[in-house]
């Protein structure tokens, strides 16, 4: 006889099906989640496979952040993005600048990039005795900024006044060295950059510079400038200085072949001449030391560490004169009188 009550109870699943099945569904959302993260955190396919140059301007929102970069087509997705760096805590360390993200960046990746402020840089060499102009040139060239906009930062007036400075323009107070500027960076920032790192070279040589803003100082550094453009040889620039220190103590023109230099290329702008000929040191204008005893009006190139050193830390001597003796060393002869200087060797070429 068969059991009245057999079908009153239903079935139950085998434990290890069921288990099996979770697992299963748990695995296939977690692969699902992997792809759909993969696709989304990928770089986007891209006709242009140059690094792309993006701005993130101080003060846009972390959800900004990510819809500017899907829409330059550096991610796929503004909402993974936004989700990763939410919960990674990298929304809260975004970093302004200018950015070059390379081609292929992972969404990881360019997130990194921004926390860690890794802008785009340029570097750029300024030799020593380069002018503001040619300095312009260098930032050009290397897409710092124009050459244009860097001038007009230099005679900018608010900016002068921030730096402590009482002059027309910045020519002497933009140190030359190798720099990592950002790419399209403001002209004002490069200038502070440069001249704080003038502050701090000075201040190395002479121990403090909290006076480079008075007439005493700036009458030094118009000097380390003609200095540099003088001097070949760095162990003779401490004799050069003395000798126009020496002409300075008893009112005798300097007689820079430098400063006539200066007036042909920046204020007749014609090209730097080979040979300085008697018609150019009869040239009327303040720069030239042939014509007026003294310094002329301002710095006539913006000096290195050996002529600053020179100027700052002057040695003594009783010359008065120097000559080139050679175009290949660049050594000169230093005179007492100019009857010494007169028997000196003239070299072919130079000044």
């Amino acid at each position: 006889m068969s059991n009245p009550n057999r079908n009153l109870h239903p079935k139950k699943q085998a434990p290890g099906r069921k288990n099996a099945l979770v697992i299963f569904v748990a695995a296939f959302a977690l692969l699902l989640c992997s792809l759909v993260l993969f696709f989304f955190s990928a770089p986007p396919r891209k006709d242009n496979t140059q690094a792309q140059l993006v701005k993130i301007r101080p003060g846009i929102s972390p959800r900004q952040v990510g819809s500017e970069l899907q829409s330059e087509g550096i991610i796929r997705s503004a909402f993974f993005f936004n989700l990763y760096i939410k919960i990674s805590g990298i929304d809260r360390q975004i970093k302004a600048g200018n950015y070059k993200f390379p081609d292929g960046a992972a969404m990881v990746t360019v997130a990194s990039m921004l926390r860690d402020g890794d802008t785009a840089k340029a570097k750029v060499v300024i030799p020593e005795g380069f002018l503001v102009r040619q300095i312009g040139q260098e930032l050009e060239k290397a897409g710092v900024c124009s050459q244009t906009s860097f001038l007009l930062a230099t005679r900018d007036k608010g900016l002068i006044h921030e730096l402590g400075l009482n002059v027309e323009n910045l020519e002497g107070f933009l140190f030359p060295d190798t720099y990592y500027f950002d790419v399209e960076s403001e002209p004002n920032d490069v200038v502070r950059k440069m001249v704080a790192n003038f502050v701090k070279t000075v201040s190395g040589i002479v121990g403090n510079a909290e006076n480079f803003g008075s007439k005493e100082f700036y009458d030094k550094l118009i000097l380390a400038s003609i200095v540099e453009r003088e001097y070949r040889v760095p162990s003779e620039a401490k004799l050069i200085a003395s000798v126009f220190n020496n002409r300075l103590k008893i009112g005798m023109a300097l007689q820079s072949c430098a400063t006539v230099v200066y007036v042909i290329t920046e204020k007749l702008g014609r090209p730097h001449p080979e040979v300085v000929t008697y018609k150019d040191l009869a040239i009327p204008d303040a720069y030239n030391t042939y014509l007026h005893p003294g310094l002329p009006p301002g710095p006539i190139c913006n000096p290195g560490e050996v002529a600053l050193d020179a100027v700052f830390n002057p040695t003594k001597s009783q010359y008065l004169y120097f000559r080139l003796l050679s175009n290949e060393t660049g050594q000169h002869r230093f005179s007492r009188t100019f009857d010494e200087h007169v028997q000196a060797v003239i070299p072919v070429k130079g000044y």
